[in-house]
């Protein structure tokens, strides 16, 4: 294997691990935002927001 072999693989495996690691990012972003956006707006779903929450959230 030659220097100019060597050198292509080791670019294609780094952006290949940089791809991998920009997608685990946003999943890992995306399920975060999921997750709050849930904590936030369960009670409105299911309708357990009661008077004592609605004292102490505003």
């Amino acid at each position: 294997m030659n220097f100019e072999k060597l050198a292509f693989c080791i670019q294609q495996t780094n952006e290949l691990l940089q791809q991998n690691a920009v997608k685990a990012v946003n999943i890992h972003i995306t399920l975060r935002n999921w997750l709050t956006g849930f904590y936030h707006t369960y009670p409105q779903i299911f309708g357990l927001i009661t008077q004592e929450f609605k004292t102490i959230a505003t």
